[in-house]
């Protein structure tokens, strides 16, 4: 984890963000991961419920 502690840990492998977020949206919650392989092997594994991500807010700003 960061020293602020703003980067989330792999949810494989529990690795650190550094290189961007390979997300799986479930309808319960927000998947993270540090590479597209962690995140392939978890959809091996466990065979999640995927949704589309969750639309930013359009504010008309």
């Amino acid at each position: 984890m960061t020293a602020t502690g703003a980067t989330p840990p792999c949810d494989l492998c529990g690795l650190e963000l550094e290189r961007g977020d390979f997300p799986i949206h479930t309808a319960g919650q927000t998947l993270h991961f540090c590479c597209d392989g962690c995140r392939e092997i978890y959809r091996l594994l466990h065979q999640p419920q995927e949704q589309p991500p969750p639309k930013e807010r359009d504010d008309g700003r």
